[in-house]
């Protein structure tokens, strides 16, 4: 139930998993599609299924969900509209061609656990145990992608009613689905890791075999190395806001303990959070509110000059 109140992006991304998850579990499922063979895995995600649903009525029913639901109106529904937000967010999220090191890194890690299994086998050779149905394995290999568009789709569908137009750009929301984006490249890197390793094991392609670690690696690493300007300008504004925040901090406390009523506070956004003044319309700057209630006066305002 927990799981259910995080957000609703993840609980759309989460509940989608978990449905295909149970019906591709059911253990009557025709024997070319039968994945399960127990009732487990359809008790365990039908559970979870259950858990989300009520989250999502704790989420929906919240003081906050019922202040946010009256500061924005019900938005009407517009496919164009929808699908215009979805195209920008995937075209900023291929654009950013480090996360293709999750492929690369499933490639090695593929190529390497092929290589200890056939170590491991021709040391011990043991028998084979039945694999899936290749219908159904087909189906496994398929499934990540359309999940992955009905997810982002969710996602950008949730941004935009709660948030409007420019909702699809609150990208902290983008992890619900980026996580299984990237387990889905890691998977795929993987199996194709796994397939390079098996049409390299003779002795006329002893050199391939090399090659393919070597390159796969070789990518894992460039694609480390290029989120590392970002992460150090991340670091730089981080380290100087919270310095920043700590002589504001310091002189809000002192102004409050002499008993001032209205204090001066800086907004110092960073990584698109919110701060107070985030609106005009001071009705729906919560954000103000919570601040002077933290600091226990009874407003705050901006610095002279400042907007």
């Amino acid at each position: 139930m927990a799981i259910g109140t995080l957000s609703e992006p993840f609980l759309a991304v989460s509940g989608l998993t978990a449905a295909s998850a149970a019906l591709l579990s059911l253990p009557r499922l025709p024997h070319t599609l039968r994945i399960a063979r127990t009732w487990y895995p359809f008790a365990w995600s039908t559970l979870y299924c259950a858990g989300l649903a009520v989250g999502l009525a704790v989420l929906y029913t919240s003081p906050g969900a019922a202040w946010r639901r009256a500061q924005r109106p019900p938005r009407e529904f517009s496919a164009r509209r929808l699908a215009r937000d979805w195209v920008h967010i995937w075209d900023t999220v291929l654009s950013q061609w480090a996360y293709l090191g999750a492929a690369a890194a499933g490639v090695l890690l593929g190529f390497t656990l092929a290589l200890a299994r056939t170590r491991t086998r021709a040391d011990a050779p043991a028998a084979r145990r039945p694999g899936l149905p290749p219908p159904a394995a087909r189906l496994l290999l398929i499934l990540p992608v359309p999940l992955l568009v009905l997810s982002s789709l969710a996602v950008a569908h949730g941004l935009r009613m709660g948030y409007g137009g420019n909702g699809w750009t609150y990208a902290r929301t983008w992890t619900s689905f980026l996580i299984p984006y990237l387990a889905t490249l890691t998977l795929y890197g993987a199996l194709i890791g796994h397939r390079a390793s098996r049409h390299t094991r003779t002795p006329a392609t002893l050199h391939p075999r090399r090659v393919v670690p070597l390159l796969a690696g070789t990518f894992t690493l460039l694609a480390l190395a290029a989120l590392i300007p970002a992460a150090q300008q991340l670091t730089t504004q981080t380290v100087t806001r919270a310095a920043r925040w700590d002589v504001q901090d310091a002189r809000i406390r002192a102004e409050a303990a002499r008993g001032a009523g209205s204090v001066t506070y800086q907004a110092m956004p960073i990584g698109s959070l919110a701060e107070p003044y985030f609106s005009r319309h001071e009705g729906k700057d919560w954000v103000g509110p919570c601040t002077a209630r933290y600091y226990q006066v009874q407003q705050i305002h901006r610095p002279l000059g400042d907007g």
